[in-house]
């Protein structure tokens, strides 16, 4: 079958891959370069578990796009070509391959990670939209925080294609999608089964086994179990297992039905955020801990049913249902004894939530006056049914109840979205999104009076997009987007009887860039962008209030290359330049707290057909306010890692090499008060306000084996 794009335009190689793996997946288009690493594929030696039969359509990430071009210069797809040269032993290196986006861990390796993008710091995920095939990641209302998206239900192994989106320019992505929105895809079969087993420093123990069962439907079965106990005096003792089940119920040509199982569970303990003068005075060792009883467990299981269909050659429809069960017990202690002298100030945080919820949509290629056409229509639902406590706790034991909340939070979305190309170098789209939104709490502390959070409250937001695609050249593009966006914000505040916070947040967002292609192996991509939101209303799950903190403006210069240097060699690099600060104070020099200003990302990639391969990698963030009057800083870093491999004929060895310089940073810093206990058992006389930091890995090694069969 030959794709509508295909035949009309010279932009839609690049994107039938995403649904059907066409040639361009190989990056054999005429119209936008694909930034991948080359067009080589590994041989049989060196190749891994890829999927390389692309007769059985496959089920698209998140809500699916039709074929279409590229629309925006930060927009790109990672196929997982480029994806085998990286190193994915961990579910956060999913995310490191995206351009511009940074991924910490500030809380023991249960917790969800923290985010940093075009000058976010997005904390757990308010201003990232995350999916995996076609099932939020984020969590709305959640116990923790607003979007808190935690990625440890991922086994990366499986993940075979990531799409990135910057900014909120594209449509198919509601809630969240402000900074911009990653939807990752798992492999619906394997080539070769395998099974992994890997170890390291502090006693991190993997074993993973992927297999397509010989069975009716071939299903594919993952299982994962690990342990680390981490660099930390407190031992991570984190145990981590992952089941993974996809069965084929519909496999054909024109159609395909999946239906999907995931299991995950986990238990850790957590050093925490420790006082800089804590460990300059010598109080508390850097890998130490100020309250070792710190840490949690969290299950997530779902069920879903992705369904992707092209009954003729101008139509194509997707839809997904799911069911997610999810629960998060957190201890965390940030000021030590600020604010109780004799028992501590540990809180405990709990979520439980069932979340329920489909999306389909349809996409229809046209002509509108003798000029080719595509109507791309979309439809989205949500419930969640939340359980929501905040408490005060001493070792672990419950002392007292600051927030006990039950949430029922549900949404509506729609959209429609038609593009045209008048010419063969002109590309324009534009559509609206329309999502309504109903937030229902009951209070079960305080039911009523002025300090209760019961209520019901709703609210409705549109979002238009525009994007065009000018194509002067042969493999150069000219990108002008326009879109806006939205999170919204905790129902707990948004229902509260004083000073209730607004529903649904707006962020604008401008962009123009390019991207270039150079001799079909250097890809070159640059953008100007501006991101204005109307407020920076967060949820304070370590209080139970909502705090407001004004409209912002950020502005920036993204960039990123690639370049394949010999037909086994890549080099890669991405930096994102920008600036945020409070509009309301413009011209003041006041800076939003841990905005990035800088990230960087790049390093050499080399797979040979001889079975060799590996990586040099380094990536970091400059240093930056902790705090709007500029009084504390966030330190910048560098990290390096290297990775190395070998495969011959059924086996391969593999070699991980983390902080290669052994250089020393914080994976996380934040500006707060505490009052710590010295060693000699006094506290000190008063709170005192000071950065509080979680030291990043120090230079470990890791290695594991491969068995294909």
């Amino acid at each position: 079958m030959k794709p509508f794009w295909k035949k009309h335009l010279k932009f839609g190689a690049l994107c039938a891959g995403i649904l059907f793996g066409s040639a361009a997946a190989d990056g054999e288009h005429s119209g936008l370069p694909s930034l991948s690493y080359g067009s080589e594929t590994p041989g049989k030696d060196s190749a891994d578990i890829h999927d390389e039969d692309h007769d059985v359509l496959e089920i698209a990430p998140g809500t699916a796009h039709g074929h279409r071009p590229v629309t925006a210069s930060n927009s790109q797809t990672i196929r997982d070509r480029d994806l085998s040269l990286r190193p994915l032993t961990d579910p956060a290196d999913i995310l490191k391959v995206t351009p511009g986006l940074f991924v910490g861990q500030h809380a023991g390796g249960g917790k969800a990670n923290q985010y940093f993008i075009r000058g976010f710091d997005i904390d757990h995920g308010t201003d990232l939209a995350l999916w995996l095939d076609g099932m939020p990641i984020n969590n709305v209302s959640h116990g923790h925080g607003q979007g808190y998206a935690d990625f440890h239900f991922i086994i990366p192994e499986l993940v075979n294609q990531v799409e990135v989106n910057k900014g909120p320019t594209d449509i198919a992505y509601g809630d969240f999608a402000t900074a911009g929105s990653v939807s990752m895809s798992t492999r619906g079969r394997l080539n070769e089964n395998q099974v992994y087993l890997s170890g390291g420093m502090w006693g991190t123990q993997r074993a993973l086994a992927m297999l397509t069962l010989k069975v009716p439907a071939r299903p594919l079965l993952a299982m994962e179990v690990y342990h680390s106990d981490g660099p930390y005096k407190n031992p991570e003792d984190m145990d981590r297992f992952n089941l993974f089940l996809k069965v084929p119920v519909i496999q054909a040509r024109s159609s395909a039905l999946h239906l999907t199982l995931m299991g995950y569970g986990a238990g850790w303990n957590g050093s925490g955020q420790i006082p800089r003068r804590a460990i300059d005075n010598g109080w508390i060792d850097r890998y130490g801990s100020g309250d070792p009883s710190e840490g949690g467990s969290s299950q997530r299981h779902s069920v879903s049913l992705n369904y992707a269909a092209t009954p003729n050659d101008r139509d194509e429809i997707t839809a997904t249902a799911y069911v997610i069960n999810y629960r998060l017990s957190l201890f965390s202690n940030f000021t030590f004894f600020a604010a109780d002298s004799v028992r501590g100030d540990q809180i405990s945080q709990r979520d439980d939530r069932v979340v329920t919820g489909f999306q389909a949509t349809y996409s229809h290629a046209h002509e509108l006056a003798a000029i080719p056409a595509a109507a791309r229509f979309g439809m989205s639902a949500r419930n969640d049914l939340i359980h929501a406590n905040l408490d005060y706790a001493e070792q672990r034991a419950v002392t007292g109840r600051i927030v006990d909340a039950d949430v029922r939070e549900g949404s509506l979305g729609a959209w429609f979205m038609e593009s045209v190309t008048p010419f063969p170098w002109l590309y324009a789209e534009a559509g609206v999104r329309a999502d309504h939104f109903g937030f229902s709490t009951v209070d079960n502390l305080q039911d009523t009076g002025a300090a209760s959070v019961t209520g019901v409250r709703d609210a409705t937001i549109f979002s238009p997009k525009v994007n065009v695609v000018i194509t002067p050249f042969k493999k150069t593009d000219i990108y002008l987007n326009y879109g806006e966006g939205f999170h919204s914000n905790d129902a707990r505040g948004v229902t509260a009887r004083t000073d209730p916070a607004r529903p649904l947040t707006k962020a604008r967002g401008y962009e123009v860039g390019t991207r270039t292609n150079l001799w079909d192996r250097w890809d070159l991509a640059a953008s100007l962008w501006q991101l204005d939101m109307d407020g920076e209303f967060v949820w304070v799950g370590d209080g139970g209030f909502t705090e407001e903190n004004g409209a912002t403006r950020r502005r920036g210069l993204d960039f990123e290359t690639r370049l394949q240097i010999l037909p086994w060699l890549w080099a890669d690099f991405d930096m994102t330049l920008c600036t945020a600060e409070f509009t309301r104070n413009a011209g003041n020099g006041t800076a939003v707290a841990l905005a990035p200003r800088r990230t960087m990302a790049g390093g050499l990639s080399a797979r040979h057909r001889a079975g060799w391969y590996g990586s040099l990698r380094a990536h970091g963030l400059d240093t930056r306010p902790a705090d709007e009057a500029n009084a504390f800083q966030a330190e910048g870093f560098t990290v390096v890692d290297l990775a190395a491999g070998y495969r011959r004929q059924q086996w391969e060895v593999v070699v991980n090499v983390g902080n290669l310089l052994d250089t020393e940073w914080y994976t996380a810093q934040f500006e707060n008060e505490s009052r710590v206990r010295r060693p000699d058992g006094a506290l000190e006389p008063v709170p005192v306000t000071d950065m509080h930091v979680v030291p990043g890995p120090p230079v470990n090694v890791k290695g594991g084996v491969r068995f294909y069969f």
